[in-house]
């Protein structure tokens, strides 16, 4: 994808996915269509497409079609590409900026808005001003994503009852600032289906999409229908064959073309995840409800790992810390990822794979130390912010590290003390391997983990046994946000909603029996969990059958992650 492109927000939509989307959208040959974000114009010559096969007038089409495109380029080809396809052109279709231009209300909002990286958004506060009275009515965070601001200012022109169609990025399914934009979608819409994708869709780019399909709400009323969350499985069907599938009754349908999953829209919390009505498996759902889960923040304090704000400069590498002569007083024990562990504990005398740079004297009292000549090479280099325009000079003009307010600038040992060391660390981006780690030696853990500690009257060892089981890894993948490149990312904000074992309601001796198989699973190294699961099985009263289910569900889960980087790895290699 060129660099233009992608800070424009320009994906290209395959025409499968634009065919399901407008013949789903447009219902009758009278219908005006709006595509928010024409692009080249596949969503444009689809609805013409659609409007042809219900019976309209082939001179009326082109001016039943609306649409604004920003980019000249784009803009002149889909207008070149639609005459040479109708011989007509486009008389309604704009070249413009959406959030500027106005439309007739219309029976369908078609497109794909464009992803645009949050960074790269510096008209924030004109988005806001041009939204209409309804969708100002909501908190959006500074961190919402582009197209839910084309969402909330194109369904202005949407009758009521008319139908919504969007190619979306799936962030705002899980990330807080997707919870307001949530809320909206309840407000103003009956939603109908929201649709993931399996493999993946737009070549070259981490961007994972979701199909909205909701109908503009005729009244202000909560509404109760079913709405649908579908998985398309490898490829996407039909549009007919996933039309049927949508109007069918049942509440969970499995095949080989899609999972679909029904939940009633009134049922729905904003400020839940929703990408696990999309993933998860059955077996999530059992334990969910189960009268002996409960959420992770009943038990424990989580928080995320420590922050520098700089990691190139304040994280060093045991190796490179030695090669530089950085004196070790100034160096304190530090674990960046899963990949530093060993095993299921670090002890005192655990490897050491990284350091961080902990000093908080002035540069004077530095005089004839390594690492003063450290601090003032980092002074000195040309460094890039992200998402800002302009290079910086030096580590300590960074933005971030300047809003840190530190006394010296190099300084963490504050905040290293203040925070002190939870110990228990669970890896907030999940791979093929999962392990909730005792940190016995309080090592300074890095944001790539999410910090865990008991509450009073939760034991600790039991407390590790739950989260080291496959119940839990279960869990904690459902929970997390799969993003492009295949990785499970745990958000911290949702680790407390995570359901496990209720420690306190179990029997000393269920306590202890966690406990013990605990000790053997800290001997085999936290390889062999057998026991661990077999204990967390019978004090749930599961059967064989509902463990299998449990491990079947974590093998699909760790499968659409290798799927989804698989995919990812050969559309970046192709041209």
């Amino acid at each position: 994808m060129r660099t233009h492109d992608k800070q424009n927000g320009i994906v290209q939509t395959p025409q499968s996915i634009a065919a399901l989307l407008v013949h789903w959208a447009v219902r009758s040959a009278s219908d005006t269509v709006l595509d928010i974000g024409a692009g080249t114009g596949v969503f444009l010559m689809e609805a013409y497409r659609r409007l042809v096969e219900l019976g309209a007038k082939l001179g009326q089409i082109p001016t039943q079609l609306y649409g604004v495109e920003r980019d000249h380029a784009l803009f002149a080809q889909l207008q070149d590409s639609f005459r040479a396809m109708t011989g007509s052109p486009l008389p309604n279709v704009q070249l413009g900026n959406l959030f500027e231009s106005r439309f007739p209300l219309v029976d369908a909002v078609i497109g794909n808005p464009p992803y645009v990286r949050r960074w790269w958004m510096d008209n924030l506060d004109a988005l806001r001003d041009a939204l209409p009275s309804e969708a100002k009515k909501f908190n959006l965070k500074r961190l919402t994503d582009l197209a839910c601001y084309f969402v909330m200012y194109a369904a202005q022109f949407l009758k009521p009852g008319g139908r919504l169609a969007l190619v979306l990025t799936d962030a705002w399914l899980d990330t807080d600032y997707g919870i307001e934009f949530k809320r909206y979608l309840l407000r103003h819409f009956k939603l109908h289906a929201i649709v993931g994708f399996r493999s993946r869709v737009f070549h070259g780019v981490l961007v994972r999409p979701v199909l909205l399909l909701a109908e503009k709400a005729t009244s202000e009323k909560p509404t109760r229908s079913n709405m649908a969350f579908v998985l398309l499985r490898n490829s996407c069907p039909a549009a007919n064959l996933f039309i049927t599938h949508l109007r069918c009754s049942a509440q969970f349908v499995a095949n080989g073309t899609m999972t679909l999953r029904r939940i009633r829209q009134d049922n729905l919390n904003p400020e839940d995840p929703w990408s696990i009505y999309l993933h998860a498996p059955p077996a999530y759902f059992v334990l969910r409800q189960h009268p002996l889960m409960a959420p992770l923040s009943s038990l424990a304090e989580t928080r995320i790992g420590f922050q520098t704000f700089a990691k190139f400069f304040y994280v060093v590498r045991s190796e490179d810390a030695e090669a530089l002569g950085l004196e070790r007083q100034f160096l304190c024990p530090y674990v960046t990822t899963l990949c530093d562990v060993d095993g299921p504990v670090i002890e005192e005398q655990s490897p050491i794979t990284h350091y961080l740079i902990c000093c908080d004297r002035e540069k004077a009292d530095l005089r004839g130390t390594r690492l003063l000549d450290y601090i003032t090479h980092w002074e000195s280099q040309l460094l890039k912010p992200r998402g800002a325009l302009k290079p910086v000079v030096g580590v300590h003009n960074l933005p971030r590290v300047r809003r840190a307010r530190r006394q010296p600038w190099y300084n963490l040992v504050a905040e290293v003390r203040r925070r002190g060391a939870f110990p228990i660390l669970l890896p907030r981006r999940l791979y093929n391997r999962f392990c909730a780690v005792w940190n016995r030696a309080k090592r300074i853990a890095d944001e790539n983990f999410i910090e865990v500690r008991p509450k009073a009257g939760v034991d600790l060892e039991a407390l590790l046994a739950v989260l080291n089981s496959s119940v839990c890894e279960l869990a904690l993948r459902v929970h997390a946000h799969i993003y492009g490149g295949g990785v499970y990312n745990l958000n911290p904000g949702d680790i407390g909603k995570v359901p496990v074992l209720n420690i306190r309601v179990l029997s000393p001796a269920g306590v202890n029996a966690l406990k013990s198989a605990y000790c053997q699973f800290i001997s085999s190294g936290g390889s062999d969990r057998e026991l661990l699961d077999r204990t967390l099985c019978e004090l749930l009263n599961v059967s064989d059958d509902f463990y299998d289910a449990v491990c079947q569900g974590i093998a699909e889960l760790k499968d659409l992650s290798v799927s989804v980087q698989r995919d990812f790895v050969l559309s970046s290699s192709t041209p």
